[in-house]
């Protein structure tokens, strides 16, 4: 026994221990995965975004390398026409993986292995997220060795961490960076070294732009709080620690301004910015119904997850009742409650767009921390800890915790109670310690249970078997789609689509496909579609373009491949070709190339003012320009003239529909026209559920489903303000398809009831006559001789006339074009495309691709680095001096 008493006298025993209990843990919380053949990518966005940019950011770097290594070039490619229609790596992926060093790893694992490293990498953030938390507490002189292994595993295994090593493997790495910059704000308060805040901020800005937003916005509070309670009116000490920190700051920043930069300009331009999202001064009574069940399981609403070891509360009731003893704790912790209970603050921490509480991974640091703090001060506040348990185990009862099953920590927490009030004084005191530990680690092997078994959410359910992981890069359509192009021969720039594409599969196949789905998305591309009325939920996922086939043909898409199964609508003009073994093909009998020509053109301003139907219509017979001189179409698409007939649960009123229940349903009865392409359209759809407001993760989807008369489906789907995937757009068109025959009815089928109003509905016909031969006219002049190259493609081009070249390549800053070797001014065309004006002759063509700022950002990086070098070599020479 006295050898297990002075285990942790030792020096590093305490981080032996520490990984030991951490490694016992894992096995114990992750068996329900490892037992069952289980990855940890979860089938969401763990799956359609975070490991498959791990995947195709392994392969990048070892391609980056290998032409590094063996051609002696160092080539980094910035644009990828497989990501999306074409993207730019750093903005697409730069969330997800590319500054993050853990990330960085993958380029030794082979492919084969890389869902191992996926849950390695998980695993591995969490166990560096308690080593610093352990750092922290050291350094702040928190002694006792197991409060502090108690606090870790209360910090590693919050709910947050249990989460998102499943679901958003990089939202774990807040939890290392945060208690980090924190470390390197007190070196500093304590006149050390700047050089950790320094690099901290430097790493935290490499990793992730997003969290290092939160993450300095709540370090800015911890050292207002730090530094008033400890210099009080003191403000000459208090402004010279805030200029160090200042200084260490900046300087860490403009060390990663290489990705910084970058990300801060597609941060400020992407299509998220600007979006009115709704703000309500308090939470729907649900929320705060559910805050004890927050605070100790796996609920979590507005993105307030917390989920911890129930221990927790005895000693967030001391930090309130010691107010005096500790302010700093007692602060943090009435700043933090604050935090909670108001919607602007989520908004605030979340980058003024929608309310979320993505800063809660902070509340795990403070509640651990707190914890350790008072792990002393238990045995003297029998008393009180007692009273208030009692009470908060009342009050539970009448929340929302009385009905539900997770009762369980509660009485953990009494337990633990328990023990501190009637443990023999005559047992040696780390026997005692010891058994509060187990307890901590019983009350989150409870919400580990509850979060991954069947007993509750049963999350580990939703997991990629290792098979299924082993399989990304071949189990898709996109694989498919590559193998049936070498077997036939097909080279060249070859664009697909289908009715259900796999999220982001074609990056990893380096085929081109109309997919994307991640969070940074070209702004241009979102309005373009936006502009056209396509039903899409957020702007920065999406899809194909809702089976309008001169859309397809516009984005020279040359094939559409579904499931065999697939019973959708098809688009117009593909006709079935032999394809891929378990899906079906079509090609694209108008499909036009890689770059064609306009012969006249539009202004945008006068495009915006057509409707949504006309302004594609448009698409076919003029390129959309700024600058353009004409301002006048003309245009066959017909607007329909029809009656509402509803059910008995809907009232129709002069600018919407009032519905009674959900399921009720109208028609409108018209007069069609054959061979027509069919719309129905909504200019500034609204929709009010005229009861306590839908808000946030309560929000379910809102649909409008059309039944055509000769039986074509579609659907919108709508989000109002307060809902976290709502996109701005309040404009919709719902394609129904080509008909031979006219349409007589639509049926619209509404699945909730609400009032959906809107300032004009009406049903559109375009004539098909026009179709083919204004595809003809489009290729008459196109470019050939494509070459695709690292970072450029190039053709050349002869003109019988004076026109506009469009290249399918989504419009960005990053673009340069070259004629003939000239620099020439760069269009967007059709509020999406790149373009040029070309004259009568030929031309030969280049563009070429740099990121936006990257080389400023490189520039500032340099000297950043430089910089610090110096002063760190200045302050070695000073000292060496003064010995």
């Amino acid at each position: 026994m006295d050898n297990i008493e002075k285990l942790f006298e030792k020096k590093r025993s305490l981080y032996i221990v520490y990984s030991f209990v951490f490694v016992c843990m894992c096995l114990i919380v992750f068996s329900y995965y490892f037992l069952n053949d289980k990855t940890l990518i979860f089938y969401g966005d763990s799956w359609f975004q975070h490991y498959k940019a791990l995947c195709y950011y392994s392969g990048y770097l070892k391609s980056t390398f290998r032409n590094l290594l063996l051609n002696h070039r160092l080539e980094i490619p910035m644009w990828d026409f497989s990501i999306g229609e074409g993207s730019d790596v750093l903005s697409a992926l730069h969330y997800y993986c590319i500054g993050d060093p853990i990330a960085f790893l993958s380029v030794l694992v082979p492919e084969e292995y890389l869902y191992a490293f996926f849950d390695f990498s998980a695993i591995l953030r969490m166990y560096l997220s308690g080593l610093v938390f352990i750092r922290l507490c050291e350094y702040t002189g928190k002694k006792d060795s197991f409060a502090v292994l108690s606090g870790s595993m209360i910090y590693v295994f919050c709910y947050w961490n249990l989460l998102n090593a499943v679901k958003h493997i990089f939202f774990l790495n807040p939890m290392i960076y945060l208690p980090l910059v924190i470390l390197g704000v007190e070196k500093v308060i304590r006149e050390e070294k700047i050089g950790l805040l320094c690099i901290s901020v430097a790493l935290c800005s490499l990793c992730n732009f997003y969290f290092l937003y939160m993450i300095a916005l709540l370090t800015v509070i911890y050292v207002a709080v730090r530094l008033l309670t400890l210099y009080g009116k003191n403000f000459g000490n208090i402004i010279r620690k805030l200029a160090y920190m200042i200084y260490a700051s900046i300087m860490g920043f403009l060390i990663s301004a290489v990705i910084s930069f970058p990300i801060i300009y597609d941060m400020l331009t992407n299509s998220r910015i600007g979006i009115d999202y709704g703000l309500h001064v308090v939470y729907p009574f649900f929320y705060y119904d559910r805050l004890i069940t927050i605070l100790l399981t796996t609920d979590n609403y507005f993105w307030l997850c917390m989920g911890f070891s129930s221990p927790v509360v005895l000693s967030t009731l001391l930090a309130f009742r010691q107010f005096k003893k500790d302010r700093l704790i007692f602060a943090l912790n009435l700043i933090a409650l604050i935090l909670i209970l108001f919607p602007v603050f989520g908004k605030i921490l979340n980058g003024f767009s929608y309310v979320s509480n993505r800063w809660s991974f902070a509340l795990a640091l403070l509640a651990a921390y707190t914890f350790v703090s008072k792990w002393n001060e238990f045995e003297n506040n029998k008393v009180f800890l007692c009273i208030l348990t009692l009470v908060f185990s009342l009050f539970s009862f009448v929340t929302a915790w009385w009905r539900t099953v997770k009762i369980v920590p509660i009485l953990i927490c009494l337990l633990f109670l328990s023990v501190v009030l009637f443990w023999p004084k005559k047992k040696p005191l780390y026997v005692k310690q010891a058994v509060l530990l187990v307890l901590v680690l019983l009350s989150i092997i409870y919400t580990a249970d509850y979060s991954n078994s069947s007993r509750g959410r049963n999350r580990a359910s939703g997991a990629l078997t290792v098979e299924d992981a082993k399989n990304v890069a071949v189990s898709t359509e996109a694989h498919a789609m590559k193998e049936y192009l070498e077997e036939k021969n097909i080279s060249g720039f070859v664009r697909y689509s289908g009715g259900d594409l796999t999220d982001n599969a074609a990056m990893l196949s380096n085929v081109y496909s109309t997919n994307y789905y991640f969070s940074i998305a070209n702004p241009s591309v979102s309005a373009y579609r936006s502009d056209l009325g396509i039903n899409e939920y957020p702007a920065h996922w999406y899809n194909g373009y809702d089976n309008r086939s001169l859309l397809y043909s516009l984005a020279n898409v040359s094939y559409y491949i579904v499931p065999s199964s697939y019973e959708g609508m098809l688009p117009y003009g593909f006709s079935e070709v032999d394809g891929p073994d378990g899906y079906r093909l079509y090609r694209n009998d108008c499909a036009l190339p890689f770059g064609y020509t306009y012969g006249s053109d539009l202004s945008y301003d006068a495009w915006k003012e057509l409707s949504q139907v006309e302004k594609e219509e448009a698409l076919l017979h003029r390129i959309v320009v700024e600058g353009a001189q004409e301002e006048q179409i003309d245009l066959l698409s017909d607007e329909l003239d029809y009656i509402i007939v509803p059910d008995e649960n809907i009232e129709i009123s002069d600018n919407g529909f009032l519905v009674k229940e959900g399921g009720a349903s109208l028609k409108l009865q018209f007069n069609g026209l054959g061979n027509c392409f069919n719309y129905i359209s909504f200019d500034n759809l609204d929709y009010d559920a005229q009861e306590e407001y839908f808000f946030g993760d309560e929000m379910t989807d809102t649909v409008m489903s059309f039944l055509a008369s000769d039986g074509v489906e579609n659907r919108i789907e709508y989000h109002n303000r307060d809902y976290q995937f709502y996109n701005g757009k309040h404009d919709f068109s719902a394609f129904l398809g080509f008909s031979e025959k006219a349409l007589n009815s639509i049926q619209i089928t509404f699945n909730r009831e609400g009032l959906y109003s809107f300032d004009r509905m009406y049903v559109s016909c375009t004539p098909s006559s026009q179709y083919k031969e204004g595809i003809r006219e489009l290729k008459e002049d196109y470019l050939q001789d494509l070459v695709i190259g690292n970072n450029f493609f190039s053709g050349t081009i002869r003109l019988k006339s004076d026109k506009y070249l469009l290249l399918s390549v989504p419009y960005s800053e990053g673009w340069t074009a070259l004629v003939d070797g000239k620099k020439a001014k760069l269009l967007k065309g059709n509020g999406c495309y790149c373009a040029l004006k070309l004259s009568e002759g030929f031309h030969e063509i280049k563009m070429t691709y740099r990121t936006p700022y990257l080389r400023q950002g490189a520039r500032f990086s340099a000297a950043a680095l430089l910089a610090y070098v110096f002063s760190v070599l200045r302050v070695e020479r000073k000292k060496r001096g003064r010995r």
